[in-house]
């Protein structure tokens, strides 16, 4: 319904401007239409022009200066994420003082191999007080004659007989 309406007035402000042109006559639709266009024309420039000038917020800032601030500001970052790095270079430099460095390398794997069995035994430690703790206070309900055995057996002689 609409569509034909608008159809009939298109068709109707038409014939008028046919009509106003043949008769030389200033009175037709397109005057008005005219006007309208050029200040549509005209606001659209305008918004247009102020979005460029909004948009034109990059040309102000000075690149230079922000790569500078990047670099500043991010640079203590990374050699703080990444310091423990250091470690190797301080091992090799330090290392390379000694006489014999391979000594010092061998000296380093020991300390890993008696620190990894001191963990799994701290481990095993813990694992076990923690079933003596549950049996004392009777967290557990225990058998305790089963528990004692399960302990001997995974703690060798370090537990007491029973009595």
């Amino acid at each position: 319904m609409i569509i034909q309406i608008s159809l009939a007035v298109l068709f109707a402000a038409l014939i008028w401007e046919y009509t106003a042109l043949r008769n030389e006559s200033n009175i037709k639709p397109s005057v008005p239409m005219t006007f309208v266009a050029t200040k549509c024309k005209d606001l659209f420039f305008g918004i247009g022009k102020l979005l460029a000038k909004i948009s034109a917020f990059l040309e102000w800032l000075d690149w230079e200066l922000i790569k500078q601030a990047l670099h500043d500001f991010f640079k203590p970052i990374f050699d703080t994420l990444f310091s423990w790095l250091w470690a190797a270079k301080g091992y090799i430099e330090t290392m390379s003082l000694y006489d014999h460095p391979y000594l010092v390398a061998l000296g380093s794997i020991i300390i890993v191999i008696i620190c990894y069995f001191a963990l799994c035994y701290l481990g095993f430690m813990t694992r076990v007080c923690t079933l003596c703790f549950a049996i004392a206070h009777r967290v557990l309900p225990v058998d305790w004659v089963a528990t004692l055995e399960t302990l001997r057996g995974a703690a060798g002689a370090a537990l007491p007989e029973e009595e």
